[in-house]
């Protein structure tokens, strides 16, 4: 039997988490998601093919294990930047794409310049966030003009009926499975938890606008369970 781990989990210390479970990221996610999450990444990019502009720069922030980037090189943008604060993940992504260029920061802080990016991506990521806000600015900042925004994220659905399965699902089906493959009790009991907490307490759509993003589009999939969340600066 694995032994748990026992310690308290933050937003702060989620890099340390994924750089744990990293080597494992990947295998456990397509469980999780019975090979959903890697369809999810494919209808983005395709929408993002679909809006017919030019990305010459793509940024994709959070990138984890580069799922969402391996999708996007097959944009053919000139030059892709590739963002997370876990070493151990991002290792993981330059075998995928070791053509892109790679930065060990958080999204709060992004060293990147002003108007520099065409196009940013977050999969299932911005839950995580320390301050979304700070992030948002960030966004904003290095995006060019009328640059495009695409945020994946995991929410739970409005109608009851798939909102308790899904509950179920996530608050004890996604912790065991984690830790029988991981020993790692911990970091999925957060993973779950930050699902509901980021859906309780945050309206993305909302905060965009606020960010002066325009043209914010929402994308539902499996009753609201993932959303896709499109805009302009």
């Amino acid at each position: 039997m694995k032994q748990a781990k026992t310690y308290v989990l933050t937003k702060e210390l989620t890099p340390i988490m994924f750089n744990e479970i990293a080597e494992e990221y990947d295998r456990l996610d397509r469980k999780l998601s019975f090979g959903l999450d890697l369809t999810w990444r494919k209808k983005l990019t395709q929408y993002l093919k679909n809006t017919n502009k030019n990305f010459e720069i793509v940024s994709d922030i959070a990138a984890g294990t580069g799922d969402m980037l391996a999708e996007l090189k097959k944009m053919n943008a000139k030059k892709y930047i590739v963002i997370d604060p876990s070493v151990n993940m991002l290792n993981i992504a330059k075998t995928k794409v070791p053509d892109a260029e790679f930065i060990i920061a958080k999204a709060e802080e992004i060293p990147l310049p002003e108007n520099f990016t065409d196009l940013i991506t977050v999969a299932f990521g911005v839950r995580n966030f320390s301050d979304i806000n700070r992030a948002f600015d960030e966004f904003y900042r290095i995006l060019k003009p009328e640059g495009k925004l695409a945020i994946m994220e995991f929410s739970v659905p409005k109608n009851i009926i798939p909102a308790l399965g899904f509950k179920f699902y996530v608050k004890y089906v996604v912790p065991f499975l984690g830790y029988m493959h991981t020993g790692n009790y911990q970091a999925y009991k957060y993973l779950a938890e930050s699902i509901f907490d980021f859906s309780k307490r945050y309206d993305i759509k909302s905060m965009l606008s606020k960010h002066n993003f325009t043209n914010v589009k929402v994308r539902n999939f499996i009753f609201g369970g993932v959303k896709i969340y499109c805009c302009s600066k």
